[in-house]
């Protein structure tokens, strides 16, 4: 028994002994499995890391290289605005230098041609006021108060309402008396009447004009009386003294000016 048991204690031992070498050996496999597996987790992170510190320097310097594009481009960009602004503005103010270059220009022109106009102007109304139209009456011999001995025309004597006729409106600018006689004291009285187109006599504001004949030639230039419209200018004797030369000759000068534009336009 004691034989057996020393057998199977000797059988167990090598068993053991054999156990424990398969043990030793499946931990010295596992330890050297874990080994090379930790080596290629360490080689992979390490490539891999190295991966990361590339991608991370590539993205680094591909950021640093598009900040400097940018920063290179916006300082060209506002170089080329700051040009061109400058620009615009040395062409705004040479435009507008030439805007007030021509403005004052225009205005010199245009005061310049207001001042030709004016002066034209000024020149047409004094022209027109030298224009007037002339007609002359004549009457002989012994000249009576109250009586219209003036003729017009071929020397048909007037009347009251019946004298030089004109068909627009006007003014009596002068008037000139002269006489042809042996008188040597003589004084008359003349005055002009105007009728309307319908035979009325009129009186004008400032009264009708008058004229005083001695022995003198009357000449009267600035008269420029109120305006008359369309009718009969008539003179009138209103006083007569020291006439006895039955020869004498009268000649009354009237220059009238129209308020009316006259003339013919012919149609287009």
């Amino acid at each position: 028994m004691q034989s057996n048991i020393d057998a199977e204690a000797s059988t167990r031992l090598a068993n053991d002994t054999t156990l424990q070498s398969n043990i030793d050996a499946e931990v010295a496999a596992r330890v050297a499995d874990v080994l090379a597996e930790e080596n290629r987790g360490l080689a992979a992170e390490g490539v891999l890391q190295s991966n990361i510190d590339a991608e991370q320097t590539a993205r680094i310097a591909a950021v640093s290289n598009e900040a400097t594009l940018r920063t290179n481009s916006d300082t060209t960009l506002q170089s080329n605005i700051d040009s061109e602004s400058a620009t615009r503005l040395a062409n705004d103010n040479t435009l507008q230098s030439n805007i007030d270059a021509e403005s004052s220009t225009r205005t010199t022109n245009d005061t310049a041609l207001q001042s030709n106009i004016d002066a034209e102007s000024l020149a047409r109304t004094n022209s027109d006021k030298k224009m007037t139209f002339v007609s002359v009456g004549e009457a002989e011999g012994l000249l009576a108060v109250n009586d219209y001995p003036f003729g017009f025309g071929f020397g048909s004597p007037s009347k009251a309402g019946f004298g030089l006729a004109i068909p627009f409106n006007f003014v009596i600018v002068g008037f000139a008396i002269t006489v042809d006689s042996t008188d040597t004291n003589r004084s008359i009285g003349f005055g002009l009447e105007h009728y309307d187109v319908n035979g009325n006599l009129s009186t004008p504001q400032f009264g009708n004009v008058t004229g005083s004949l001695g022995m003198s030639n009357v000449y009267n230039t600035n008269l420029f009386t109120d305006p008359y419209p369309p009718g009969n200018i008539c003179i009138k004797v209103n006083s007569a003294q020291g006439l006895s030369d039955i020869n004498a000759r009268y000649r009354f000068t009237l220059f009238c000016q129209s308020l009316d534009e006259l003339g013919y336009e012919r149609p287009s």
